[in-house]
């Protein structure tokens, strides 16, 4: 089954992520705190959120959560200058509410698949 994820262009970074805490995503992990991303090498931890979203602008994917065991996975493609937004783990409800939310925060958004 092909996986969804939403493209998202780059230009709307700040109100993509304002627009998700507003939905109740945090940048720290609810059980342990940690802000955390991943790169090539693996998973990365961040001392703060300014220093995960620099990591982000570099090309660092980064996690929102909402949750212990539910968070989002967000990343750049610099070829495509969009930020994309993956919801592995979520229901199609969930994900449908997220993206209906993200829609009347004003957020442009495309969906794709893997």
């Amino acid at each position: 089954m092909a996986k969804e994820y939403l493209v998202v262009p780059e230009a709307g970074e700040e109100s993509l992520f304002t627009s998700l805490q507003s939905l109740g995503f945090r940048f720290g992990n609810p059980a342990s705190g940690e802000i955390s991303g991943w790169t090539q090498e693996g998973r990365q931890v961040f001392r703060d959120i300014e220093s995960g979203l620099e990591a982000f602008r570099m090309g660092t994917g980064i996690q929102l959560w909402r949750g212990a065991g539910s968070d989002l996975y967000i990343a750049r493609d610099f070829e495509e200058e969009t930020i994309r937004v993956w919801f592995d783990g979520w229901t199609t409800t969930e994900t449908a509410e997220i993206m209906e939310g993200l829609r009347r925060r004003g957020i442009v958004f495309e969906i794709a698949y893997d």
